[in-house]
Order: structure tokens, then sequence, then C-alpha cells
């Protein structure tokens, strides 16, 4: 998937992002970005060889992939070669949130979608909730 291969999400992703760089103006931008998508490509080709395809040394233990680890793989399996084939369903799901965000970025109140920071342990340590309806404040 990380490597934009067609039919798998990261090719999607990838030909989504060129186009709007294209479309932008940025056709330099999208050049080099594909040389770098070549490069990535043969990285993650010489991991998935001396992972799968390199004989394993001697006295190696076989690995034991139990049911759930086995369920994880397929869900993660379907995922990205579902997704690579139907793109369409994740990206109607995702396109509500990139207009919203575009349009708070256009009327200027970006800053007003931007991420709060989480709760600190201090906070988190000495908050309690009540136990019972009488605790509750009226």
């Amino acid at each position: 998937s990380l490597a934009g291969i067609p039919f798998a999400v990261g090719f999607w992703a990838k030909l989504y992002v060129f186009l709007a760089a294209f479309r932008a103006g940025y056709v330099g931008l999208v050049g080099l970005g594909a040389v770098f998508a070549v490069v990535g490509l043969f990285y993650y080709m010489q991991v998935a060889r001396a992972a799968f395809m390199k004989e394993p040394p001697d006295g190696a233990p076989t690995p034991k992939v139990g049911a759930a680890l086995g369920a994880a793989i397929l869900a993660c399996l379907l995922g990205v070669v579902g997704f690579g084939l139907w793109p369409a369903a994740l990206h109607d799901q995702a396109a509500p949130a990139g207009v919203a965000l575009m349009a708070a970025r256009e009327a200027g109140t970006a800053e007003a979608m931007a991420p709060i920071d989480p709760p600190s342990t201090e906070v988190l340590a000495t908050s309690r909730a009540p136990r019972s309806a009488q605790e509750e404040a009226p």
C-alpha cells in the first residue's frame, strides 16, 4: 500500500495527491514525487524480498499464526485490496471532512477546527466522576 501499487489503497492516495498538485501547477513537484515513489518502491521490494522470498536460516523456528492474528491480517488485507478496488467507498466517507476543512480555511476559521490538546495527566488524576446521582451538582 505504501508503495502505491495499483489496486491497493495507497495507489489512490498517491494519485489524488499527485492530481491535486498537478492541477495547482506544481508539475515539477509531481515529477519529483513520481521519482521518489519509484525509489520508495525499490526499497519496499527489498524489504518484501528479505521477509518473504529468502530462505530462513537453518534451525529457525517456524512462526505460528493464531486465529486472532490471522483474522487481523485478513482484515488488513481486505481493507488494502478492497479500498484499492473500490476507492469510492472510502473517498465518499472522507470527502465531507475535506470539504469542511477547505471551507473553514477559505472563511479564515481554520484555527477553530485545529485539534485540541489532550488533557494533562494531572487533570485526569485529580478529576473524578460522581458516584451516584446524589453527588451530582444541582
